[in-house]
């Protein structure tokens, strides 16, 4: 894998990350939560992908450097 498959690859994954993230606040913001488990795991999933999104950020760090 080369420098420039390797970025696309990265802006990729973090372009979706931020449409997951934005399509789940928007999901929560409009439909009430039924129950605790659905809470926890929404909040649970927006931890996953920023972090995901904190780490592939971390690695475009160091590649780039």
């Amino acid at each position: 894998m080369n420098y420039k498959s390797l970025m696309k690859s990265c802006m990729e994954v973090i372009c979706l990350l931020c449409q997951l993230l934005e399509n789940d606040l928007c999901k929560n913001v409009k439909v009430e939560k039924s129950s605790e488990c659905d809470t926890a795991l929404s909040l649970a999933l927006l931890e996953v992908l920023k972090n995901t999104r904190v780490s592939i950020e971390k690695l475009l760090v160091m590649v780039s450097s």
